[in-house]
């Protein structure tokens, strides 16, 4: 009864894991559309407002979703500091509830060096770069996603089923030891 729970708990637990990947690869990719989202915004206030920076961050970050709001209401907000600084430290700590990955993540730091050091060409034309490479990021992303989602999940439930099975012979060949120890 107790290997019977045992392998019920393994098989629940790698499908809830597989499930838990291909859900973690679903948030990057909604991520990365709602960071094409806001570098549009941007792009916008940057082309048409007459504001600074942090006015057009704060302006934006009303109409961003999926905790990039969150991120560039504390950039704008935070007058004090060294803007360059507080948009790497507040993006650095929004990317740990964040799924992307490791080239955006670093598209996204190094981007500050693009804002309000160029003339309003030279940053829509940098906003325009930055577009293409996340959507190229984008492309392969949701070229990839129906079949890696089914893989995560058919990889972890045969992970389950392995275990399962290595239990259930581990299991029988102890009993048989034991069988042949007592004759």
């Amino acid at each position: 009864m107790l290997k019977i729970a045992g392998i019920i708990i393994i098989m629940i637990s790698t499908t809830l894991y597989g499930y838990r990947m291909s859900l973690d690869l679903k948030a990057e990719y909604n991520e990365l559309l709602e960071i094409k989202k806001m570098m549009f915004l941007l792009k916008g206030e940057i082309a048409y407002g007459s504001c600074t920076i942090n006015e057009a961050l704060a302006n934006i970050s009303t109409r961003c979703g999926m905790n990039i709001d969150n991120i560039l209401e504390n950039i704008a907000s935070d007058t004090e500091g060294n803007f360059y600084e507080n948009w790497e430290q507040k993006w650095n700590d929004g990317f740990l509830n964040m799924h992307l990955s490791k080239n955006i993540k670093a598209d996204i730091l190094n981007f500050k060096d693009v804002l309000g050091l160029a003339d309003k060409s030279g940053e829509l034309s940098q906003i325009d770069l930055f577009l293409s490479r996340l959507q190229n990021e984008i492309d392969n992303t949701e070229n990839i996603l129906p079949q890696k989602c089914r893989m995560y999940r058919c990889l972890a439930v045969g992970a389950g089923i392995i275990l399962s099975i290595i239990i259930i012979s581990v299991s029988y060949t102890h009993l048989r030891a034991h069988e042949t120890l007592a004759n």
